[in-house]
């Protein structure tokens, strides 16, 4: 009589316990995908910009109640290029007394952005809260290290010793 393996013994649970572990290693998986991407999102100036204003707005206040919380899981797009973007975003948030979505919707031209759509839509209410759009006429340059600072530099930046790449490519 021939001795069964360690599998046949044990198949019956082990898989089960294998399908379980790779569904949780996937949803694990894109958990981190989904909170890589809101990370992201919060870096952007047009996110930045909304939450700010939201935040010290007093009639945003008085409809949702401080402190104000700023949910997770925007929903809506960004596009971004070298100094060109548009926004097109709906960021959750809510206090004490009320929930609503700050949206937001804008162009960027040369790190000025223009926002056709800046306001907070509070549930319940038919009236969207206007936020205003502070330095409308103001041109800004990308942050260190965002995004756009990435995208912005020319492709001939990569250094050694002082020259550009395409230094070292003539000589």
């Amino acid at each position: 009589m021939l001795e069964r393996t360690w599998f046949d013994r044990n198949w019956k649970w082990f898989v089960p316990v294998l399908v379980v572990s790779v569904c949780l290693l996937l949803a694990l998986f894109v958990l981190a995908i989904l909170a890589f991407v809101e990370s992201l999102i919060g870096t952007l100036y047009p996110y930045k910009m909304a939450v700010q204003e939201a935040e010290q707005s007093e009639q945003v206040a008085e409809s949702l109640g401080r402190p104000l919380h700023i949910g997770r899981f925007s929903t809506g797009q960004i596009n971004l290029g070298t100094g060109t973007g548009d926004a097109n975003i709906s960021i959750p948030i809510s206090g004490p007394t009320g929930t609503g979505h700050i949206i937001v919707s804008g162009k960027e031209k040369g790190y000025h952005w223009t926002f056709d759509t800046l306001e907070v839509e509070v549930e319940g209410d038919d009236t969207p809260i206007p936020l205003p759009d502070p330095g409308a006429n103001e041109i800004r340059s990308p942050p260190p290290g965002s995004i756009q600072s990435i995208l912005e530099k020319p492709s001939g930046t990569l250094r050694s010793g002082g020259d550009t790449l395409a230094d070292k490519i003539d000589d």
